[in-house]
């Protein structure tokens, strides 16, 4: 498969993560948050030639390009302050792995090797950095996870295996790292234990993607294809309880936790095009939030919950990002040609006096 594609398949994947970079009390963090402070970063598509990193209020106002730079950067990721942005980028041959401050300065290369590193995301601390790595002229056949620390020193593989692995996601308490792993056929959720060592897998017989934790770390909501039909699974990080949330149509997709863990947000075409849906942590109170006639994808809840942008072709230029409340209540365009789920919201900065 074509190296850009493979990339841009990892980012339809990783930005919908965008939860586990919650650090602080819940509802510390719940109370002092503003959804109308803080930006959100997107990768605009309008060039063939490159793809910027853009910032935007929740409205669409004061849009900036941090990157402007003749190269691809995408998969951008706050800090869980909400001061940095890691992102990958081909400026400099392969795939690397940089940061920049929220203002599109202080740029640094933080692997800087033959390897193409793609799909950072910062630990919910702040302290590390996760992210796939494929070694030189392996055909991304043999991606492994890595971490760093913030600054790209201690580089440590996590993964530690012969197989294909993607799209790692922390814990809330930074001390595990869920990631699929392409044992044979099917793709299987692996566990990696930082403080011990260790790797496990959990036990799912079925083909997974789309990984997300609950608020208390307690458990993953993922997609898994059975049947070639898509459906959306909850389990324990135990391995424990696995349950089947969604049996109502061919593809339930990409489920998200609220950020207090009361709702999941996944896209479906149980209505014959793409909506995003949410529904309770048992699978019950299923409600369509979108209810329009283009598809509408790749839903992201807000810090505060109150808020989700997402992807919808509604317009005639490519896909657009919307901005809705949870309710699914007035939906508002604030981007045009926006890089499929390629978009993220920025976590609040809460005060460390709390």
């Amino acid at each position: 498969m074509h190296k850009s594609l493979l990339v841009s398949l990892s980012c339809v994947i990783l930005v919908l993560s965008f939860f586990t970079t919650v650090s602080k009390p819940l509802s510390t963090y719940i109370d002092q948050c503003n959804d109308e402070n803080q930006k959100i970063a997107y990768v605009s598509d309008n060039n063939v030639d490159q793809h910027d990193i853009y910032v935007v209020d929740m409205n669409g106002d004061n849009r900036e390009n941090l990157t402007q730079n003749n190269s691809f950067n995408r998969s951008p990721r706050w800090s869980p302050d909400g001061s940095y942005i890691a992102f990958m980028s081909n400026r400099d041959g392969n795939w690397q792995i940089y940061s920049m401050d929220k203002n599109g300065n202080d740029l640094k290369n933080l692997t800087s090797n033959k390897s193409d590193n793609t799909n950072p995301i910062w630990s919910p601390d702040g302290a590390h950095i996760a992210f796939e790595s494929s070694p030189e002229n392996s055909n991304y056949q043999h991606t492994q996870i890595y971490i760093m620390n913030r600054d790209g020193s201690n580089l440590v593989n996590v993964s530690n295996n012969v197989f294909h692995n993607y799209f790692p996601v922390w814990s809330p308490d930074s001390k595990l790292i869920a990631f699929m792993s392409s044992y044979g056929k099917n793709a299987k959720i692996v566990l990696a234990d930082l403080a011990n060592k260790t790797t496990r897998f959990l036990d799912v017989t079925s083909d997974v993607n789309g990984l997300s934790w609950s608020s208390d770390g307690k458990q993953l909501a993922f997609e898994a294809r059975t049947d070639e039909k898509h459906k959306i699974y909850t389990i324990n990080s135990d391995g424990t309880n696995l349950n089947k949330l969604t049996d109502e149509s061919i593809s339930d997709s990409h489920p998200q936790w609220s950020p207090i863990g009361l709702d999941i947000l996944f896209y479906t075409d149980r209505d014959k095009n793409q909506e995003i849906y949410s529904m309770d942590a048992e699978g019950n109170n299923v409600r369509n939030l979108t209810s329009n006639s283009s598809g509408d994808s790749g839903g992201m809840w807000s810090p505060t919950g109150a808020h989700i942008v997402f992807q919808s072709g509604r317009e005639k230029n490519g896909n657009a990002l919307y901005v809705m409340d949870s309710t699914g209540k007035n939906p508002h365009k604030i981007a045009d040609q926006v890089l499929l789920f390629a978009y993220v919201w920025q976590p609040c900065q809460v005060s460390s006096s709390n």
